[in-house]
């Protein structure tokens, strides 16, 4: 069964994952920003931006878009997904399942029960009801609403359904099922008492099914297409029904309405702070379960309680041995901390993650109402739900550039725009470039290089701060953390950054842009930051000026996203290429997958004093380098051209081209030492170049056919230029960059 979810709009864009559910079972939307469209309104929204992702299939709507003033706890995350903890098991012991969780099975069976003519279900997000008797059969109607007998004390807070006494089963002979006569809204005791005499009065339990013909004039009603108007479902859409409305509406008074008992019902309302504590202790004890007041559900409390203290509801939070606790007393999403607070009886506290690291702390009464509208918009969803002991691991392939390279690099592209060909490969059937965070107990930033062999542990903000210091091995991995907006206390624990590439600097493969992205993209997952592949690669070129090496885009991008691409930027500050993915055939195709060798020739040339140099001639705009730069350009867009047409030999001959354009931007590029290897194998390629920079590291061939790359093979392995040299298998990589996250046992 399809769930659609009107949700508070901070909450819309992550809820599948912070919620860890389907995103083809839920669909989630909000209202209009600057738009209260009610419950009416609101339902008529959902269905119209949820009609392709529905298909016509039945569904059921869960309002829980409101702003919880009431209730300022979970007005963040939304009442929907707080933790409800119910005893379950002979054990004793509660379980924490959302609300959400425990409200659905309910209504899915009510729905399996209805007639196929009954489309939609409405419900309200912050109600639990229970049924402990068998549901009675759901007759034909426009309209079916579940009712609930309750004192008229606690109805006159609710719609009430009117109905004659005389007329218990008018619909289609089903046993119980009332025909509507009027419905009203928070009647008074006397109006009620007045009633009884001739009506059964069934309390509005917010249980509504509707059909394709009601759906019509709710829409209709709700100012249809493109925006609903305000319009509300009970007040007016409801009280407009029935055979005696106490609204005149003529046409809403043609559909048919049925009120449904349900028989050994519960209804629990979680609107308010206080109601939290009272609907869960009551939704417990219905079940036979008798739960303490005091709530703790997943958090450390290291204070001192005694039998005075009663009502405590403690979620996600650290409470020291220097905390006070009486009673009627919420605390929510603290951090660890050494803090020495007392919270006299109704004061609550609720700790709301802001960004990378920051907090904003609220101290509330327990009956206050709290408006949470602007720290919702600045809280950081992912860090507080997501699990915190957690270990974040990210991989990503490297590139190799066949054509364009270069283009990519500032000022040249923001002046003109760039052009890049690249491929994103494996190394020895692994991605290369790791780099995993875990939680520890520490209260510091430990940082670790395996394939190095070092580490550091970072105390100070210091310490952080020096990652522009020459010859650090943790350079990136520092000003990334800096970046993010870490110091070495921000998490109140510590964490472990630890990075591997199985390939050195110099190597001509983007490895240390693509480091960078990898860690950014770890931290992004670690922090809950949500940063998608684009803002990574944006956030890498920052890093890359934090550290003075410079740089272009397409390292990055080339391992960011897998397989074969064409790379693209328009002129501007911003520079966020457009990717076009191009067939990868001619790289992966049996025939000619082992023509394609890489070389590790021993040899190391960083890139940043090659850059330097040509970027200043792009800033002094030189003729003849400029000429070249858009040659290089319009270069890229032949080699994708020939990448579509699967042509190996001319893919191969293009990148012989590209590295005679390279060694005409810097001649440098090939040095001696590389010429002597690429002359004894210069008639087995149809092309070859140094990746990148060039100057040394790898050494990329197109051989001629299989069994040229085999005579490659054993020409460079009889001629080993260095201990160092070797050749290395290598493997298009379809996924490029995979971040996972493991929960920490």
């Amino acid at each position: 069964m399809k769930k659609l979810l009107s949700l508070p709009p901070n909450v819309v864009d992550c809820f599948h994952e912070i919620s860890g559910l389907p995103t083809d079972e839920y669909f989630c939307a909000c209202d209009p920003v600057g738009h209260r469209l009610g419950s009416g309104g609101g339902t008529a929204w959902l269905l119209q931006q949820a009609r392709d992702w529905l298909q016509g299939e039945r569904c059921i709507i869960l309002h829980a878009g409101g702003r919880s003033q009431r209730l300022p706890a979970y007005a963040v995350q939304g009442k929907m997904l707080m933790p409800v903890p119910v005893i379950q098991g002979k054990d004793g012991k509660p379980s924490s399942q959302s609300l959400l969780s425990l409200q659905l099975p309910l209504y899915e069976r009510m729905m399996q029960l209805a007639p196929e003519s009954l489309r939609v279900m409405v419900v309200s997000g912050d109600v639990l009801i229970r049924a402990t008797e068998a549901l009675q059969p759901i007759p034909e109607a426009d309209v079916v609403c579940y009712g609930l007998e309750m004192p008229d004390a606690v109805a006159k807070n609710h719609g009430v359904y009117v109905m004659e006494k005389s007329h218990p089963q008018p619909l289609s002979n089903e046993r119980g099922a009332y025909v509507l006569k009027q419905m009203l809204q928070k009647p008074s005791e006397e109006t009620l008492a007045a009633l009884h005499k001739d009506h059964v009065c069934l309390t509005d339990i917010g249980v509504w099914m509707l059909s394709e013909r009601a759906l019509a004039l709710l829409m209709k009603k709700s100012g249809g297409l493109p925006l609903p108007q305000y319009y509300d479902l009970y007040g007016e859409f409801g009280c407009a029904l029935g055979t005696a409305p106490v609204l005149d509406d003529a046409e809403l008074r043609t559909l048919s309405v049925a009120i449904v008992p349900l028989q050994g019902g519960q209804f629990y309302h979680f609107g308010t702070s206080r109601e939290m504590f009272s609907s869960t202790l009551a939704v417990n004890k219905s079940m036979g379960h008798e739960l303490s007041s005091v709530i703790v559900q997943d958090s450390e409390v290291h204070c001192r309680l005694t039998d005075e203290n009663h009502h405590l509801w403690i979620d996600r939070s650290y409470v020291g041995e220097r905390w006070t606790l009486t009673h009627d007393n919420i605390v929510t999403g603290v951090p660890e901390n050494d803090w020495q607070i007392h919270l006299a009886p109704g004061e609550c506290i609720d700790v709301v993650p802001v960004g990378a690291c920051d907090y904003e702390v609220r101290r509330y009464h327990i009956n206050d109402r709290v408006d949470s509208d602007e720290v919702a918009t600045r809280a950081n969803l992912r860090r507080l739900m997501l699990p915190k002991a957690a270990v974040v691991k990210a991989c990503s392939p490297v590139r190799i550039d066949i054509a364009g390279g270069w283009t990519d690099t500032p000022p040249y592209c923001m002046m003109k725009g760039g052009n890049v060909v690249n491929l994103a490969i494996e190394l020895n059937g692994q991605p290369p470039i790791q780099a995993t965070i875990r939680p520890i107990n520490e209260p510091h930033i430990l940082l670790r290089s395996i394939d190095l062999g070092t580490e550091e542990c970072v105390r100070t903000a210091d310490q952080l701060a020096d990652y522009d210091r020459v010859g650090s091995p943790f350079s990136i991995s520092k000003a990334a953390l800096t970046m993010v907006g870490f110091s070495p206390r921000t998490l109140g624990r510590g964490i472990e950054l630890e990075t591997y590439s199985a390939v050195p600097a110099g190597s001509g493969l983007g490895t240390s842009s693509i480091l960078a992205a990898t860690v950014l993209a770890a931290l992004s997952e670690f922090c809950g930051l949500g940063w998608d592949k684009n803002e990574i690669g944006r956030r890498t070129l920052e890093l890359e000026q934090m550290l003075t090496t410079g740089g272009g885009w397409q390292d990055q991008f080339g391992g960011l996203t897998g397989g074969v691409k064409l790379l693209q930027t328009e002129s501007g500050p911003v520079q966020i290429p457009h990717e076009t993915p191009l067939p990868p055939d001619v790289f992966t195709n049996p025939e000619y997958a082992p023509c394609h060798l890489l070389y590790y020739t021993g040899i190391t040339r960083t890139a940043k004093t090659i850059l330097g140099e040509i970027v200043q001639r792009m800033h002094q705009q030189e003729p003849r380098q400029m000429a070249l730069l858009a040659e290089m350009k319009q270069h890229a867009l032949d080699m994708s051209a020939s990448v579509r047409c699967h042509d190996l030999m001319a893919v191969g001959h293009l990148i012989r081209k590209t590295w005679e354009q390279n060694q005409l931007l810097d001649s440098g590029t090939n040095p001696p030492a590389v010429q002597q290897m690429t002359a004894l194998i210069d008639d087995l390629c149809w092309g070859y170049k140094l990746p990148g920079a060039g100057g040394g590291g790898f050494l990329y061939m197109v051989a001629k056919d299989v069994e040229a790359a085999a005579r490659i093979r054993q020409t460079l392995t009889e001629h080993q230029p260095n201990p160092r040299a070797c050749f290395v298998d290598m493997t298009l990589s379809k996924s490029g960059l995979q971040v996972s996250r493991q929960i920490q046992s």
